[in-house]
């Protein structure tokens, strides 16, 4: 013959301190889960800077070094010193100025007001350019280097021929 108190009383759900118990566990898992996820978030904000930065200096020194190709005289700095300002020449007669002014760094083209070359996601400081003489058979060699968010970004070396 069937019970039917015992088979009620197995089938009536969970104890009080069954309860409390999983909710424990699952309290425990659930700050795991939280936890690894901030850390997931915080490093991919982190990298995302990373690159941005990487970006951004990588694309001003293609475009300074593309500029250049066109030089036909470095004005600033002079052979064998080393200034903040980097001032030259094309063969289309324009001058070109590129300095760090306010967190960024700009152009200028013959005097005209000075454009952004970097975005504001960055700061840019400490612009530095050097021009070395040409030596024997080797042309002339400009080397510049500039800080980004902190970081010092070169220097970028470059043999300008004219």
């Amino acid at each position: 013959m069937i019970n039917h108190l015992r088979v009620y009383k197995l089938s009536g759900g969970f104890t009080l301190i069954e309860t409390v118990m999983y909710l424990g566990l699952f309290s425990i898992l659930f700050t795991g889960v939280l936890l690894s996820s901030y850390t997931f978030l915080t490093g991919t904000q982190h990298i995302t800077a990373k690159v941005v930065q990487e970006n951004e200096s990588a694309f001003v020194a293609r475009k300074i070094s593309a500029l250049l190709l066109s030089a036909n005289a470095i004005i600033l700095p002079n052979v064998g010193t080393h200034t903040n300002v980097l001032t030259f020449s094309t063969y289309s007669g324009g001058v070109y100025t590129v300095m760090a002014t306010s967190g960024m760094l700009t152009l200028t083209t013959s005097g005209v007001t000075a454009v952004p070359l970097t975005a504001e996601r960055v700061v840019f400081s400490n612009f530095s350019a050097t021009h070395t003489a040409p030596v024997g058979t080797l042309p002339r060699f400009l080397e510049y280097s500039f800080t980004v968010n902190g970081e010092v970004f070169g220097p970028i070396g470059t043999y300008v021929t004219f």
